[in-house]
């Protein structure tokens, strides 16, 4: 459960304007290791690792922190869900 607050906590961060869109991907890699977390969890993280790839060098500065946002909505909505069927 504690690797789903750290996740929770770096997109709740990113969402405030605390960091870049480029952090984010340095943080959400960095802030777990797969192991113990569900098939789903890491698919969604591999989904949002992919997606702010794209973003950050597809997009220009204010739609890729856009984008940036909504990954971070999408994976919180994701690790609420999987907290809940713990």
């Amino acid at each position: 459960m504690e690797k789903l607050d750290n996740l929770l906590y770096v997109c709740q961060q990113y969402l405030q304007g605390k960091f870049n869109i480029e952090e984010l991907q340095s943080r959400l890699i960095t802030a777990i290791k797969p192991d113990n977390l569900s098939k789903e969890v890491i698919e969604i993280l591999a989904w949002a690792n992919n997606e702010i790839e794209s973003a950050i060098f597809c997009l220009n500065d204010e739609d890729k922190e856009k984008q940036g946002k909504e990954i971070a909505s999408k994976l919180i909505e994701a690790i609420n869900n999987e907290k809940g069927e713990q």
